[in-house]
């Protein structure tokens, strides 16, 4: 496995079911890629680049009807 970083961004709660964290300044970054974990302890990851030209991205997660999370991810 290779050696990773995490970007922290700035989290804010919506609502008590959804959070909203934001990942500003992504500009400086010279290679960007969304990694996407998947199963109760994460042992699914796909991972998918991000084009240069993005400076933020958005992430809002919220509970659903099925006690899971449902995750929606805005670039640009």
């Amino acid at each position: 496995m290779e050696a990773r970083a995490e970007l922290r961004g700035e989290d804010r709660r919506i609502d008590k079911n959804s959070l909203e964290t934001s990942y500003a300044g992504l500009g400086s970054q010279s290679e960007k890629w969304l990694v996407c974990a998947y199963g109760r302890g994460g042992e699914i990851e796909q991972a998918y680049p991000l084009p240069s030209a993005f400076k933020q991205c958005v992430v809002k997660t919220s509970r659903n009807n099925y006690n899971g999370n449902d995750v929606l991810v805005a670039c640009k």
